[in-house]
């Protein structure tokens, strides 16, 4: 029911103004103010968890999977930290595409996407198993603790992560 807490949040804030984050009291403002702390929340972990690959093209390559719809607030954020580069965020739930190319973001469509040939690139290969032998390498194997590994890193975030590739739940 995120669109009806929106919209009567919208309706109260036309009657109190700025005034409606005092009105607690009210539901359509605590949830909201839950809501947003929620995609806050979701927004800041990818923007750490989010795995780029290089391209044959020399694009960067992304995909989430998120609960909520957080693409623009993570394009803000790479707009301003990789912004020498050219890269493509893809949300797989939302099947949307932010993509940046000098200074400019586009949202497009898979048929758009199609056309930009997104073809890994050799080298990436080779970084992701340097990647993966630089992680296993400064793992303690007999301190490991996949508890301990999901409170850092939930595990709804592995499956778009180079590093998690292959762990196996059932030896900790």
């Amino acid at each position: 029911n995120k669109e009806l807490i929106i919209y009567y949040f919208i309706k109260n804030y036309l009657k109190y103004k700025n005034g409606i984050f005092n009105h607690h009291y009210l539901k359509c403002v605590n949830k909201t103010l839950k809501l947003s702390k929620k995609v806050s929340r979701e927004a800041h972990k990818l923007k750490g968890f989010l795995r780029f690959k290089y391209m044959k093209n020399n694009f960067y390559y992304a995909e989430i999977e998120p609960d909520n719809n957080v693409i623009s607030i993570l394009v803000k954020h790479f707009k301003q930290r990789m912004k020498e580069q050219n890269w493509v965020i893809k949300d797989t739930k939302r099947n949307l595409y932010a993509f940046y190319e000098l200074g400019k973001v586009n949202y497009l469509t898979n048929d758009e996407i199609i056309k930009l040939n997104l073809e890994v690139s050799n080298n990436e290969y080779d970084i992701e198993e340097l990647w993966k032998s630089f992680f296993k390498t400064i793992a303690i194997k007999e301190r490991k603790n996949l508890k301990c590994q999901m409170n850092f890193v939930p595990k709804k975030y592995w499956k778009n992560m180079l590093e998690m590739e292959n762990i196996d739940e059932k030896s900790n």
